[in-house]
């Protein structure tokens, strides 16, 4: 090109029209890439999720899905048992435990043990004037 002619299309301003044009189509074959690039990544991704899906896990997966979900729901456990409804619940229980082993203790508890009149004379004079 000559310098004759490059100065008639700076002046029109073609010059210019010719570079945007230029680098329009150029980000857009780089879009169109970048597209295709991602629908290809994105068929892959789907390809490894079946093909994971159809191989049984190994030994150590199992072990760690079974320590998740025993996480998991001791987590729950937790969360729940800050409700009101679910305290209440639990509070009942622990006094019926309670109540079922001092029911125990006090029928094998041996009856004489209360009688004054089994207890030696000093015990006696002790508990009734004090000395």
């Amino acid at each position: 090109m000559s310098d004759l002619q490059r100065m008639r299309m700076t002046a029109s301003g073609e010059h210019e029209r010719q570079q945007q044009a230029a680098q329009l189509e150029q980000e857009a074959a780089r879009m169109e890439a970048s597209m295709k690039s991602q629908a290809r990544k994105e068929h892959m991704r789907q390809l490894e999720e079946e093909r994971k899906m159809a191989v049984p896990p190994s030994a150590l997966e199992a072990q760690k899905a079974q320590a998740k979900a025993r996480v998991m729901s001791d987590a729950d456990k937790k969360l729940s048992e800050g409700l009101d409804d679910v305290k209440q619940m639990n509070k009942m229980c622990l006094y019926a435990k309670v109540v079922t082993i001092r029911d125990a203790q006090v029928v094998s508890r041996p009856r004489h043990r209360h009688r004054p009149s089994q207890w030696p004379a000093a015990r006696l004079l002790y508990v009734v004037c004090g000395r």
